[in-house]
């Protein structure tokens, strides 16, 4: 009876090894010979991923679908939950972006890839205006502050070479680096706003339009690295 069940355990253990073989493989006649073949590993046609590095003040993730051998396209966003307000540096408050993929020496979703970008970046700004008022030796003091922000826009297009592996056939590793260009929305903050009736100053430089506060063109290079789930 012992022997039985060994062997009948080893039976069932053989045909679940099997079962799972099969699911990663496809066999297909060959219609010369009547001979079955076995093709290579199905790849997954959908990924969904995160970039890590940037979970300390944001949230950024993309989606890539494969259309054919060498071709995806897919999209991507952000949206930052910790903003760095210092008085002077821009707010990127969210984004989006959309891209397509040419995977030349590999099969989609792996391999080496070329990959034109489009992003845009939803930013704002804000500028302490102040109300001053003369004391009794003459010196300005604010008595009261009001902020003042505006909102735009930074457009940014990209040209990036990466690769994209995947493990077990399930997490894609992605990483690419490259070449962007940027305009922005113009804006200025003029040196005196009337709130309420009221009218505040600035007291510093005026603010314009500022790239170079928001990573970009200044250092005209991009790097992104994902992880996620491919299915």
């Amino acid at each position: 009876m012992k022997k039985i069940s060994t062997l009948a355990i080893s039976i069932l253990f053989s045909m679940l090894l099997n079962s799972n073989a099969q699911s990663l493989f496809i066999s297909v006649p060959d219609s010369a010979n009547h001979k079955i073949i076995t093709a290579k590993k199905i790849l997954p046609k959908k990924l969904l991923s995160i970039a890590p590095f940037s979970l300390f003040n944001k949230i950024k993730f993309q989606y890539e679908r494969v259309l054919k051998n060498e071709i995806s396209v897919g999209v991507g966003g952000y949206f930052t939950y910790k903003q760095w307000d210092n008085g002077f540096a821009v707010n990127k408050v969210g984004g989006a972006n959309a891209f397509l993929r040419w995977y030349p020496l590999g099969k989609a979703p792996t391999g080496i890839y070329f990959q034109p970008k489009f992003t845009m970046h939803y930013c704002s700004k804000s500028v302490e205006y102040s109300l001053m008022q003369n004391d009794s030796f003459g010196y300005q003091h604010a008595i009261d502050s009001k902020m003042v922000e505006h909102k735009f826009g930074i457009y940014v297009g990209s040209i990036d070479l990466g690769g994209q592996w995947l493990i077990a056939n399930r997490v894609p590793i992605d990483i690419s680096i490259g070449l962007k260009a940027a305009v922005a929305e113009k804006y200025s903050f003029k040196p005196e706003e009337t709130i309420h009736g009221t009218v505040y100053k600035q007291p510093y430089a005026y603010y314009n339009t500022d790239l170079y506060s928001v990573g970009m063109p200044g250092f005209p290079i991009g790097m992104n690295f994902n992880v996620g789930i491919a299915f």
